[in-house]
């Protein structure tokens, strides 16, 4: 009876058995987050126009005008850091030249 063989005791390790699974058993979704810079210009335009408009349903009438804009006060700082080019599409000329003016201004603000 001395003869029998002992299972070695082995220590379980990781994550818990269920950790990948919802409280009703369903395997959890992983959430990828997708940086700014590697979105679609789609993505792009959709997250920075609220940034800098009243309203966003202008965008189906007209093109943008400096009166649709908010105040200088109000625009997120955040557009400092966006290649402002992809906004041009949606500016006339002479109020896209304007518009640089007023991210210039803004730059010199946040300084």
């Amino acid at each position: 009876m001395e003869d029998k063989i002992k299972i070695p005791i082995c220590r379980k390790r990781g994550r818990p058995a269920g950790s990948d699974k919802t409280v009703i058993g369903k395997r959890k979704k992983k959430r990828t987050v997708v940086p700014f810079n590697k979105k679609s210009s789609k993505e792009k335009l959709s997250l920075i126009l609220p940034w800098l408009l009243h309203d966003i349903q202008v965008l189906e009438e007209k093109q943008i005008e400096l009166t649709d804009l908010l105040p200088l006060d109000k625009i997120d700082v955040g557009i400092l850091e966006v290649n402002i080019s992809i906004l041009k599409s949606f500016f006339e000329s002479n109020f896209w030249n304007q518009f640089k003016g007023h991210i210039n201004e803004i730059k010199c603000n946040a300084k």
